[in-house]
């Protein structure tokens, strides 16, 4: 059974998820938001919510661009490099 279409939305904050491994996202059924939690270190209380999907998915890439961990660089960092 659908009340105003909270399933549609609960399958959308799945695909948003899916499509976002580092996230936890929900749809809220009395706030009518999606919700985005990142599983990734970030300031404590970091929460997204918006009611466009879109909208979430493009704070969501602000918040991996801003607090994502450096890329590591290519190679063994502890390799000797006259080897």
């Amino acid at each position: 059974m659908s009340f105003g279409g909270n399933e549609a939305h609960r399958d959308t904050a799945r695909l948003i998820e899916q499509k976002n491994p580092q996230w936890i996202v929900l749809w809220g059924v009395y706030s009518h938001q999606f919700v985005a939690f990142p599983t990734f270190r970030t300031p404590p209380g970091t929460v997204l919510c918006s009611r466009n999907p879109k909208a979430l998915a493009a704070g969501m890439r602000q918040i991996e661009t801003a607090f994502s961990p450096r890329a590591e660089p290519e190679g063994d960092a502890d390799a000797d490099p006259r080897r």
